[in-house]
């Protein structure tokens, strides 16, 4: 067994949308990984892997790669000790319309349709 499959199922995978019942252990590697834009069409509604850069924005939580966005639209933000850091996330590609945040000016949203996951875990790939 290689290394990547080994870490992959010694770190552990935090559910982001439960209500924190704690970790679980899941291999991910089976799911294919989207790196850009032009990935993302042909995997719309699959279960996806996204590598990038976990950041905070008014709308919710984010993954944010080379040249694109994907938002963790059911999860409102990183926890402080998440943000900033490297992170891979598996969910369900979707595409939503132009929206805004529930509870939140109108300035928090966006005028373009985003990229979401949704069902979303993550691994933490740096410290």
């Amino acid at each position: 067994m290689g290394s990547a499959w080994s870490a992959r199922v010694v770190a552990a995978v935090l559910t982001m949308s439960g209500c924190g019942t704690g970790p679980e252990v899941k291999d991910t590697s089976g799911n294919p990984e989207v790196r850009k834009t032009a990935d993302a069409e042909a995997q719309l509604g699959k279960t996806v892997r996204v590598i990038g850069e976990a950041q905070n924005a008014k709308l919710s939580a984010l993954v944010e790669g080379d040249d694109w966005r994907v938002y963790l639209i059911e999860v409102r933000a990183w926890p402080s000790p998440i943000e900033g850091k490297r992170v891979e996330v598996t969910g369900i590609l979707g595409k939503n319309a132009a929206m805004t945040a529930s509870g939140t000016p109108a300035a928090a949203g966006t005028t373009e349709p985003i990229y979401v996951l949704r069902d979303a875990v993550y691994i933490l790939l740096d410290d």
